[in-house]
């Protein structure tokens, strides 16, 4: 929903938007963290209603196209750098760790390598 701010204080109603978005990943395994990064962004606007008259979607397309470069694709890249890593046990360690793309899922799959503890407690 787009508004604008009057000299009052209060906002205007301007026109309602819906926008949606096909993001294309590549994700991969860095040691035992899954990263990803964006490839592609395809997207399809268009206008819901308007209190300004008529809305350019070709300009509309524009200004999205240009903070999708400048903006939403970089902070999710910038995301997807620092990845999220698989989870860690002090006696539990996920080796050979790897990745398989599957129809709308991703797989991540390790081998899990277990050391249990060598304490020993005296009564």
């Amino acid at each position: 929903m787009f508004r604008a701010r009057l000299s009052n204080g209060s906002l205007a109603h301007l026109f309602r938007t819906n926008v949606t978005a096909k993001v294309t990943v590549a994700p991969r395994l860095d040691g035992t963290v899954l990263k990803a990064s964006v490839t592609a962004m395809e997207n399809a606007l268009t206008v819901i209603d308007s209190s300004v008259g008529p809305i350019s979607i070709e300009m509309l397309q524009l200004i999205f196209e240009h903070s999708e470069n400048t903006f939403i694709i970089p902070k999710l890249n910038e995301a997807g750098e620092k990845g999220f890593p698989l989870p860690n046990t002090v006696n539990i360690k996920f080796t050979n760790a790897g990745i398989q793309l599957e129809n709308d899922c991703v797989r991540v799959f390790t081998d899990v390598a277990y050391n249990p503890s060598t304490l020993y407690f005296r009564l």
